[in-house]
């Protein structure tokens, strides 16, 4: 359930805003897919193979990505790391990948909670699209843009679903 009065400040300090919107995107993803049963939640709608199963596991990932292996040096572990991430494996369930997108989720918030804007990763800071160091401003900015994104591909996905719009 997203919590709707997170906007009501509109005076809170940098981080309370940040942390703010990026609790309203993270809970804006199970909201897109309250009430599907497991056959739509897998069924791709687009030529790529998107589904809205795949999203939660990208989005689980990337959240394990950013703030377990680059920002604490952690080992994730449990991950559905991006190999065939957009459809559902032997042994996946719904209910499995979205205990693990909230504990991710969860784990994130903390993290995020205990550091400041100016800490740096102490991990994982190579490879992909972007090597290099990062401080937590950045990593929570690119969590909402990520995660807003992806809010709105599942928007339209849910969409053709069940003409379900505005979750």
């Amino acid at each position: 359930m997203r919590d709707e009065t997170a906007f009501q400040d509109k005076l809170a300090g940098e981080k309370e805003t940040l942390v703010s919107f990026l609790r309203f995107h993270q809970d804006t993803v199970l909201t897109k897919l309250d009430g599907l049963a497991d056959g739509d939640l897998c069924r791709a709608m687009v030529p790529s193979g998107l589904s809205l199963v795949g999203l939660l596991k990208h989005v689980t990932y990337v959240h394990a990505r950013w703030f377990e292996l680059c920002f604490r040096d952690d080992d994730p572990g449990d991950l559905p790391w991006p190999t065939n991430e957009w459809a559902m494996v032997d042994g996946e369930t719904s209910e499995g990948l979205i205990e693990a997108y909230k504990r991710h989720v969860a784990l994130a918030r903390q993290i995020v909670a205990d550091a400041t804007l100016e800490d740096l990763n102490q991990g994982w800071s190579g490879g992909g699209w972007d090597p290099g160091t990062y401080n937590m401003r950045w990593i929570v900015v690119h969590m909402i843009e990520e995660l807003a994104r992806h809010n709105g591909h599942a928007d339209i996905l849910r969409e053709q679903i069940d003409g379900t719009t505005g979750v």
